[in-house]
């Protein structure tokens, strides 16, 4: 994996940069930042990167910490009405990370994998509870138990799980 794109401020918002050349032979080309991402990362994949994963991009150190949910600003930025639901269908939405150890970050720099999370959740998993597309309660309460996972994921899964 390769930096394609830094934007300000440290790696928070990833655009997985899979995702780009996904969108563009569908049809919507998407310029770098349309996501208001602040790094895209070529060959990230939400299947494949997991909640709690530490990569070492640059000299800094992050951990993926929560998906992604786009909101209807992206239609607004983009000019593209309904592509927020577009993006939450496709699973293609990105992730946030949380800086471990802060440091400088340049388009190009290598991402490495410092530490994969042994218990191999990835963030297209988390989305498909974001998005209804899951239900289950028992990856929920794994999540829960997770401190790697943000609190604003576990409070926004549970208010979606929630009965009623």
């Amino acid at each position: 994996m390769r930096v394609v794109a830094v934007f300000i401020g440290a790696p928070r918002t990833v655009e997985a940069g899979g995702s780009r050349v996904w969108w563009t032979a569908q049809g919507t080309p998407l310029p770098l930042g349309a996501f208001s991402e602040n790094l895209v990362i070529e060959q990230a994949l939400e299947g494949e990167i997991c909640i709690g994963d530490v990569f070492r991009i640059g000299k800094a150190v992050v951990q993926v910490s929560l998906p992604r949910d786009p909101c209807r600003t992206i239609d607004r930025l983009t000019g593209i009405p309904g592509l927020h639901a577009r993006i939450r269908e496709s699973g293609r939405c990105g992730f946030h990370m949380r800086t471990l150890q802060p440091g400088e970050v340049r388009d190009g720099d290598a991402v490495e994998v410092a530490q994969r999370a042994a218990h191999g959740i990835t963030v297209s998993t988390v989305l498909n509870l974001y998005h209804g597309r899951s239900l289950d309660r028992e990856l929920f309460r794994r999540l829960e138990a997770l401190t790697e996972f943000a609190e604003q994921g576990k409070r926004e899964i549970g208010r979606r799980l929630a009965p009623g």
